[in-house]
């Protein structure tokens, strides 16, 4: 196998590199040399097995942190959803409540309107503002 298209291969850049998570601090990652540029021998390319399985380790201890974080982000949105699922039930439940009192209020106040003691009291205070008082 050749070994240089392996060397070839650059570091993979986290799904969270623009937002890394206070838990999770950013990684500094160091560039793979080019397989014209190994270790600086002037052109020499000495064989290195072990690059093609670091570079598999890091790319999977990323990916599981890509994960930890995919998976923490869903476990706060799926709860801020169920607390504001229950803050959306119970103010449409005060809503409701207030609907009702609303039209017993209303009902109150039509019933008060239209009795003699109010249209006595109206007729009253037509007489006084007629008499500039």
């Amino acid at each position: 196998m050749n070994e240089p298209e392996v060397a070839q291969l650059r570091p993979v850049e986290p799904a969270f590199a623009t937002d890394p998570t206070p838990a999770q601090p950013a990684r500094q990652q160091t560039p793979v040399p080019d397989a014209g540029d190994a270790g600086g021998s002037g052109g020499r390319h000495t064989p290195q097995p072990e690059l093609g399985t670091t570079v598999d380790e890091l790319s999977l201890e990323q990916a599981l942190l890509d994960v930890d974080v995919a998976n923490a982000r869903v476990l706060d949105l799926t709860q801020r959803l169920v607390e504001l699922s229950r803050h959306n039930s119970q103010l449409r439940t005060d809503l409701e409540h207030l609907r009702l009192e609303y039209a017993q209020l209303r009902s109150a106040h039509e019933r008060m309107k239209g009795s003699q003691a109010f249209r006595l009291a109206e007729r009253l205070w037509a007489i006084r503002n007629a008499l500039g008082r």
